[in-house]
């Protein structure tokens, strides 16, 4: 068996934790998981600030959502996805669990944009999947930081954060 990544541990060990110690009901929207799909859903797309997102919703979700947030890029390319994260994406989606993720409009050290590109990839899916149940955000390096200055927005809607570097 292959073993998974680091940061996919992390997140799984995370994801469960909050899954078993958060209250029932809390921060649980009526469309998070009310309804068995026969298929995986994909969507992506771009915000008005130019930044782009994907989501990828597993046939077998379980309600709730993993908001990634990358690291510092320096360019020219500002790719859509981190390849990086694409093994701990897939183990997230293999056990349940929606993956959002966003390429911030800007390049370097964006932190006066990325949260508000987050909260925007955040918005697509509540309008394009449904509330999720709980929301977990997840950020490697520069992510990192802003997964923690999500979860100190009460109007995130952040229910959990995991910062890794």
């Amino acid at each position: 068996m292959k073993s998974l990544p680091r940061v996919a541990l992390a997140a799984l060990a995370a994801t469960a934790l909050l899954a078993t110690s958060a209250a029932p009901g809390l921060a649980s929207g009526p469309d998070a998981g009310s309804a068995t799909q026969a298929e995986p859903r994909h969507f992506d797309g771009r915000l008005a600030s130019g930044s782009t997102w994907a989501i990828d919703v597993p046939a077998d979700w379980n309600g709730d959502l993993v908001l990634f947030s990358h690291g510092y890029r320096t360019g020219p390319d500002n790719p859509l996805r981190d390849v990086n994260f694409t093994p701990t994406a897939d183990a997230l989606q293999a056990r349940g669990y929606a993956v959002a993720q966003a390429s911030y409009s800007r390049l370097g050290w964006a932190l006066e944009t990325a949260v508000d590109d987050q909260l925007g990839t955040l918005a697509v899916f509540t309008d394009k999947v449904g509330a999720p149940r709980r929301t977990i955000a997840l950020g490697r390096s520069m992510g990192g930081l802003i997964s923690s200055l999500l979860a100190e927005r009460p109007d995130a809607k952040i229910d959990g954060a995991l910062s890794t570097c």
